[in-house]
């Protein structure tokens, strides 16, 4: 009885493990259409165009249909029900020109999904490992009985290990395009920490600039690259008390490369805040 019962559990955990890979999927495919929703969103800011309006909305459509989906995956955890729940309120008023999505804050939630289930199949591991040697002594038993139970867990377990081995490759490639989204965007991507050191820089803005990221991030303050009045750039200043205030802003600026030569931008910007409310960085295009 307890050599059954341990192989049920086996077979319940590869049909739950399937599950998790499909949360982590559907996590990481949200995180990737958020990204094209507000580079819609960004175009659109500049001057409406029907055509992409069309595609802001369907990328809004796409990102409900994938918490419906998740929603109805992650019912029997009340903590990614919670966290799916504030992924659907991030929605609320991001229609055509409707405000941002606060991407920071969705990847944050998104992130606490992964680590909730990441945490939940370790869990699983750990309830399967501690009846091993149970199982192992009551196989013995279950052999004179016959092969057929051994067959039949083998062709479970062979067809759910193939089905996570297609959700980890769509997983990976789910990952990819997130990073070359953000990486290969047609506008430059920049993240400010609250000294004014660059922490993160995109591909399209670092060749802009003549740098190797590796120049770039963590080395470079926005003066270094960036040029105007004092009283514009106070305003990506997060030490300054205005510029604090403001949680979203626009600038005009010169932009100088490495090699000395320079180039108008407008630079929008907006500030991270952590859970206390207290100004952390900023993330601008």
């Amino acid at each position: 009885a307890g050599s059954f019962l341990y192989i049920l559990k086996v077979i319940e955990y590869s049909r739950i493990g399937a599950q998790s890979h499909q949360v982590l999927l559907l996590t990481e495919e949200v995180t990737t259409i958020a990204y094209e929703h507000e580079f819609y969103r960004e175009i659109l800011s500049r001057g409406f165009d029907s055509r992409v309006a069309a595609m802001q909305l369907g990328a809004h459509d796409k990102l409900l249909g994938k918490l419906a989906a998740m929603d109805s995956l992650t019912r029997s955890s009340e903590g990614q029900a919670a966290l799916v729940s504030r992924l659907k309120k991030f929605l609320e008023g991001t229609g055509v020109l409707g405000s941002r999505l606060p991407m920071d804050s969705l990847i944050g939630v998104a992130g606490a999904i992964k680590s909730l289930e990441h945490d939940a199949r370790i869990d699983r591991m750990a309830a399967v490992t501690g009846q091993f040697y149970q199982f192992a002594f009551a196989f013995t038993g279950l052999i004179l009985v016959g092969l057929f139970l051994p067959s039949a867990l083998a062709l479970a377990l062979n067809k759910n290990l193939k089905r996570r081995s297609e959700y980890e490759e769509k997983l990976a490639l789910a990952t990819h395009t997130v990073e070359d989204l953000y990486d290969n965007a047609p506008c430059g991507y920049f993240s400010l920490n609250a000294d004014g050191i660059f922490t993160r820089a995109n591909r399209t803005l670092a060749l802009w600039l003549g740098y190797n990221r590796n120049e770039l991030v963590d080395r470079l303050h926005f003066k270094d690259v960036f040029s105007a009045e004092p009283e514009t750039l106070s305003k990506l200043d997060l030490n300054h008390v205005e510029a604090a205030k403001d949680s979203t802003l626009g600038v005009e600026v010169l932009v100088m490369r490495k090699d000395g030569t320079t180039f108008p931008v407008s630079v929008n910007r907006s500030i991270v805040k952590d859970k206390n409310g207290r100004t952390t960085s900023s993330r601008c295009t």
